[in-house]
């Protein structure tokens, strides 16, 4: 992965390394080219200054040996000095002749290696060029369907980021609204539980109630009876004390006394009884109050707990809210 990577950016590396080489070739025939017209020009003038050295040469001598001519003869004539200015010429013409040829032989065999090399230096410098150029296309060639799959990964992992994004945000929405459920249903559990509470306590308040009756309801009639009875016999008393004589009244008082033996009796009892159902009673109310006092213990220790899980819960929401700030 990392060599293909890399392949585009070697590729166009080669390139340009290929472009700065052809650009060097170019350059340095440029410059060969350059040091052969020198070269050249400096040969011409090498043989341009032979050739009138030797030119110099051949007319020194040829007036050398027409002045020993004459001196010789002791006589001058016209022809004579025509004849040795033409026969001083003629051999200047052809002493130069052969330096005028071999200086422009040398000259346009070095005119003809310079352009021998430059042709050549710009021949293989195309041919690099054109090489490059050709390497950098199928370089590129090779790299585009790469290029392509890479984009084309690219993209599938773009979408696949966005689709994990989303899942994440479904995720965290998905924890908010089950913590709000779990609240409103923590809510409403301990209403529940409040108004369950209360409703044992009326029921137990209730059963207490009625336990209570039971007891004094009987009690209560019992003592309405004897009441009652006693008001009859007291009737009856006052009716046989009218129709009887003194006589008969003597059976009747110790009946009298015996009926208040036994009503005394009876007011113990009723006073016992009433002893008896006032600490029934009072032993009733303190069960009452034990029991309302343990219903309200009960409640408050549910309370607790039911405030004791709201601030776990309020601790857990804050929890979650930093989590989901952190995210």
């Amino acid at each position: 992965m990392f060599d293909r990577e890399k392949a585009p950016a070697q590729g166009a590396s080669n390139a340009a390394a290929a472009a700065a080489a052809a650009a060097a070739a170019a350059a340095a025939a440029c410059q060969h080219a350059a040091a052969a017209h020198t070269a050249a020009a400096h040969a011409t003038e090498q043989h341009t200054a032979a050739a009138d050295a030797a030119t110099a040469d051949a007319a020194t001598a040829a007036t050398a040996a027409a002045a020993a001519d004459a001196a010789t003869t002791d006589a001058a004539a016209p022809d004579a000095a025509a004849a040795a200015a033409v026969a001083t010429e003629t051999a200047a013409a052809k002493a130069a002749t052969p330096h005028a040829a071999a200086t422009e032989a040398a000259a346009d065999a070095v005119a003809g290696d310079a352009a021998t090399a430059a042709s050549t230096t710009t021949t293989a410098a195309a041919t690099a060029a054109a090489t490059a150029a050709a390497t950098a296309a199928a370089t590129a060639a090779e790299t585009k369907p790469y290029k392509l799959g890479r984009q084309v990964f690219l993209g599938a992992a773009a979408a696949g980021a966005a689709a994990v994004f989303l899942l994440l945000l479904l995720l965290l929405w998905g924890d908010v609204m089950r913590q709000v459920l779990q609240d409103e249903l923590s809510k409403d559990s301990a209403a529940a539980t409040a108004a369950a509470t209360a409703a044992a306590a009326a029921g137990s308040a209730a059963a207490a109630a009625k336990r209570f009756l039971q007891w004094h309801l009987p009690a209560a009639g019992l003592l309405q009876q004897q009441q009652h009875e006693q008001q009859q016999q007291q009737l009856q008393l006052q009716q046989l004390q009218q129709q009887l004589t003194p006589q008969d009244m003597q059976p009747l008082v110790l009946l009298q006394q015996q009926d208040q033996q036994q009503q005394q009796q009876q007011q113990q009892q009723q006073e016992q009884i009433n002893i008896g159902l006032e600490r029934t009673s009072q032993q009733q109310l303190l069960l009452l109050q034990k029991e309302e006092k343990e219903l309200v213990d009960i409640y408050q220790q549910q309370q607790q707990q039911q405030q004791q899980q709201q601030q776990q819960q309020q601790q857990q929401q804050q929890q979650q809210q930093m989590r989901t700030i952190q995210i």
